[in-house]
This record gives structure tokens, sequence and C-alpha cells, in this order.
């Protein structure tokens, strides 16, 4: 989070520096302020860029640089729960997997002509490692459930539940334009 924040500071901070400055022509200043408004539109958003302050300056400023920092706070903590997602999506399809061995097992047993006592005598060894592995499973999803649940109470302390709504939808969109960017190269193809 501090490096997404640091990068966007440290391109949007020659900016906010200029605004400030007190002997800058009001032409200069209304040029800076809509460049800063290009990139962040409620920035200043309600206010005429030639009749604002160095105080509302000084106030936007403080308010621009309390945003990124939310923004790249929301933003670490999506990134840390599609980890999160994508190790319980694992472990979830390994148990589905290590149960069907046991069912596909005990089929080739029947087929084989065993009688159902048989088929879980011999099934048992596999039922007790399969058990075995499903605890441990079971122990790693519970953890990554705490985990998850840590960062929906940090995302909730913070404030950022906003911010993590909008990455989201940012995220969604981007994902479908290039779901249809796909689909027309495709088509061109």
């Amino acid at each position: 989070s501090n490096k997404l924040r640091d990068d966007e500071l440290n391109k949007i901070a020659p900016l906010l520096a200029a605004v400030q400055q007190e002997n800058i022509s009001r032409e200069d200043r209304v040029k800076i302020i809509k460049e800063i408004q290009k990139q962040y539109p409620d920035y200043l958003a309600n206010q005429r860029a030639d009749k604002v302050s160095i105080d509302q300056i000084k106030s936007a400023n403080e308010s621009l640089i309390a945003s990124i920092s939310k923004r790249a706070k929301a933003q670490a903590a999506l990134t840390e729960l599609g980890k999160i997602y994508e190790r319980q999506v694992q472990l979830e399809i390994q148990l589905q997997e290590d149960s069907n061995k046991t069912i596909e097992r005990r089929n080739e047993l029947s087929a084989k002509g065993l009688s159902p006592a048989e088929v879980e005598k011999q099934l048992q060894s596999l039922k007790n490692a399969e058990n075995l592995g499903r605890k441990t499973l079971q122990t790693e999803l519970d953890g990554l459930k705490a985990q998850e649940q840590k960062i929906q109470n940090y995302i909730n302390e913070e404030g950022l539940v906003t911010e993590v709504t909008n990455a989201v939808v940012k995220n969604t969109t981007a994902t479908k334009d290039n779901g249809k960017a796909a689909e027309e190269a495709a088509k061109k193809r």
C-alpha cells in the first residue's frame, strides 16, 4: 500500500507544491488546478479555479493526499483478499479431488467383483489418509477465513468500504473492457 501511495503521490506532488506557491500568476494557478482536476475530478470540484484561496488549496491538497492513501490501503486490502480467495479455491478443489479419488477407487474395487465388506476394508486406509488430509486442508481453510475476517475488519475500521467498492467496480469494468477487446480481436482474426 505504501508503494502505491508513494508512486501516486510522487506523480502529483510537483503540481500540489506548485499550486500552493503564492508568487505564481493566477493564470498559472488555474492551469495547474485544471491539470490536477484531470487526474482527480473531485479536487476543488465546487470551486472556481480562478477564485480559490491558498488556504482552500492547502486544504484540498491535504484531502487529496488522504484520499490517495485510503485508495492505496483499499487496493492493498483487495490484493490480500484476492490471495486468500485464490488459496481457498485451491483448497476446496483439492478437497473435492480427494473425495473423488475415494469414489473412483470404490467403483474400481466394486467392478472387480469384491463384496461391499471387502471394498470397505480395502478403502479404509485410503479413507484414513483422506480424513487426515481433509483435517489439514480444513485447518488451513479456517486460518484463511480468520485472515479474511481480519482484513474485512481492517477495511471497516479504517473507513475503506467506499474505496474498496470503487476499486472493485473499477476492476470489474476493466475486466469487462478487456473481455470486449479480446472478443473484438478474435472476430478480426
